[in-house]
């Protein structure tokens, strides 16, 4: 599945919507460059393609500490895909596919922690068998399985999981 299409479909949505917004690559940056931008924005959607190389680019930039400091300033914060991953204690759950994505060195696999569960997005047939063979890597972790039709709302410390 080409990626690109996916972030037409949510740009074109936004937009339909009514949002501005601004599409912003955190990779490379300074820290006061992405403050900056971050600082201005009401709606943030998050965007990438390889969860290990956004953990690498998250830890690199000092975006981890920034978005903690602006998450609760924003009235929409959306995150999808590798972006989901990395806002969980541990993107562990994002090695049970079987596609061979390049892991950029990253051994340690923990994360931003903003939700107390993580996620096995892209969810479907295939991926329960993978999940049923490695449960034992995930016993202790509260597993939120999404469809690309799915999505997880958090409002008031209270989470809601909504189906298209």
């Amino acid at each position: 599945v080409d990626d690109k299409l996916y972030v037409r479909d949510r740009i074109s949505t936004m937009n339909k919507l009514g949002y501005s917004y601004e599409v912003y690559d955190i990779s490379w940056k300074w820290k006061i460059d992405i403050e900056t931008a971050l600082k201005r924005s009401e709606v943030v959607y998050l965007e990438w393609w390889n969860t290990f190389f956004l953990l690498k680019c998250v830890r690199e930039t000092w975006f981890w500490e920034i978005v903690k400091k602006y998450v609760e300033k924003w009235l929409i914060y959306i995150w999808s895909s590798a972006w989901a991953y990395v806002a969980t204690p541990t993107i562990i759950s994002s090695t049970i596919s079987d596609e061979r994505f390049n892991r950029f060195s990253i051994s340690d696999y923990s994360a931003m922690s903003l939700v107390d569960f993580t996620i096995l997005a892209h969810y479907n047939d295939k991926k329960q068998l993978l999940l049923e063979k490695k449960w034992n890597v995930y016993w202790s972790l509260k597993v939120e399985k999404l469809t690309d039709n799915e999505a997880i709302i958090i409002k008031d410390e209270k989470t809601y999981k909504i189906t298209n």
